[in-house]
């Protein structure tokens, strides 16, 4: 059993371990508060510190961006940093690698298309839905929608990277093996 874990490190992100021998059950983690992202990494590192099986670890690389507010940017930095200090300083998985937004939605088959007029916040709007929806189709049970039934963006990015994961390690499409 090869365990994948997909980070989405941004100020609404979140961690997400997909164990697909499981009918593909994930567990995710929001990233909001550092406080919460800290304590939970260590237990991830120390519960696959014992564990007998691979896992697999894959970071988002992004970058802060202009227009950000400075507390996002700064919230943002210090998910990122924590994400990198755990898993690199407490190194506990047996690959972990860093991979843009544009390479894991592209690996996952997952295409947008743009109405020219479209504006820039709109087209960030429809990109989230289209992770979510290629997200549900794969893991009908990923709890991706909050209890007032708002998407949790991270979630849904969190699971496709480590779907990306997937399917770069087992060469997995649409669920089953190709």
């Amino acid at each position: 059993m090869t365990l994948y874990l997909g980070i989405d490190p941004g100020t609404q992100g979140a961690l997400c371990l997909l164990v697909p021998e499981s009918k593909g059950r994930v567990w995710f983690c929001d990233t909001p508060q550092t406080k919460n992202l800290y304590e939970t990494l260590l237990k991830i590192h120390n519960w696959f510190r014992h564990m007998q099986y691979p896992l697999y670890a894959a970071i988002e690389d992004v970058h802060s961006m202009g227009g950000m507010g400075a507390k996002s940017n700064f919230q943002f930095g210090r998910n990122l940093g924590l994400v990198e200090a755990i898993t690199h300083l407490q190194p506990w998985a047996d690959k972990i690698e860093y991979v843009q937004p544009k390479v894991w939605q592209k690996g996952c088959g997952i295409v947008f298309q743009y109405p020219n007029e479209m504006s820039t916040p709109h087209r960030a709007a429809l990109r989230k839905r289209t992770v979510a929806k290629h997200a549900l189709e794969l893991y009908p049970k990923a709890e991706i929608y909050g209890p007032r039934g708002g998407l949790k963006d991270g979630r849904s990015d969190a699971l496709m990277i480590a779907h990306y994961l997937r399917l770069k390690y087992e060469g997995v499409q649409n669920g089953t093996k190709t």
